[in-house]
C-alpha cells in the first residue's frame, strides 16, 4: 500500500524524466508512472528531533502508483502544492513530535551550504497539512511527504531522483525491472518491491524452512 511495485532511481537527478516516463509506459504490465524525490532528513519541532525518510511525490499522479492517497486520516494529498512547502507526516511520527494540522515543523537535510563560517545544514520550515496512517509502523514512524518540486529544491537535485512504477500484476515486477535495467541508459537503476524488502523476505524464507523441519520432526 505504501511502496510502488518498481522504482527507477537516478540519485544525481533525472532532468529528462518526462521522456523516461513515456519510455517506461511502453513496457508490458505498466499501468502507472510518477516522478519521485527520495532523501534522508531530520524533522524538528521544539526540542524534538527525528530522522525521516523524505519522499517527494506528485499529488496528481501518486494515486496511480501507490495507495497513499487512500490512507489520509487528516487532510488530503491534493493539499501538497508546489512552492508552498506543505508537509504530510506518518501518524506515528506526527504523534512522536507532537505535531498537529497547521503546525510549522522544520526539515534539515544532510547536504549543507558552504559559508565563510563553515558548512551549515540546509533547512526549511514546512506547514503540516496532512497525516497518513498506512497501518505499517515502519513507514508511519518515518514517512514525510512533500511535493516533489519542493523536495528537489531542498535537496537541490536536478529534477526527480527517480520514477515510481505500478503494474497490473505485482508478481511481474522482478521480470519487468530486469527488462528495464537492460533497456534504460545512463545511471538509471530499476529495483522491484521484492528487492526493496529483501531482508523481510529472507526472514520469511528462513521461518518457512524451520517450520517444515519442526513439523517433519513432529
Amino acid at each position: 500500500s505504501v511502496l510502488s511495485h518498481i522504482e527507477v532511481q537516478a540519485p544525481a537527478g533525472m532532468s529528462n524524466w518526462s521522456s523516461v516516463m513515456n519510455q517506461v509506459y511502453q513496457f508490458e504490465h505498466v499501468k502507472g508512472v510518477a516522478p519521485m524525490v527520495m532523501g534522508q532528513a531530520l524533522v524538528t519541532r521544539g526540542e524534538t528531533m527525528r530522522g525521516v525518510s523524505l519522499r517527494g511525490i506528485d499529488p496528481d499522479l501518486e494515486g496511480r502508483v501507490s495507495e497513499i492517497p487512500e490512507h489520509f486520516i487528516v487532510g488530503q494529498v491534493a493539499d501538497l502544492k508546489a512552492g508552498e512547502f506543505k508537509l504530510v507526516l506518518g501518524s506515528e511520527l506526527a504523534a512522536t513530535i507532537g505535531a498537529h494540522l497547521g503546525d510549522r515543523v522544520t526539515l534539515l537535510v544532510p547536504e549543507g551550504d558552504v559559508s565563510p563560517a563553515g558548512v551549515t545544514p540546509r533547512m526549511r520550515s514546512f506547514e503540516l497539512v496532512g497525516v497518513v496512517d498506512s497501518g505499517h509502523y515502519e513507514f508511519d514512524s518515518t514517512l514525510a511527504l512533500v511535493h516533489w518540486k519542493d523536495a528537489s529544491a531542498l535537496l537541490r537535485s536536478d529534477g526527480p531522483t527517480g520514477l515510481r512504477v505500478r503494474l497490473d500484476d505485482m508478481q511481474q515486477a522482478p521480470s519487468v525491472s530486469a527488462h528495464l535495467n537492460k533497456v534504460l541508459t545512463g545511471s538509471l537503476i530499476a529495483t522491484d518491491w521484492s528487492m526493496q524488502n529483501k531482508s523481510w523476505f529472507a526472514a520469511v524464507k528462513t521461518e518457512k524452512r524451520m517450520m517444515f523441519i519442526i513439523l517433519a520432526l513432529i
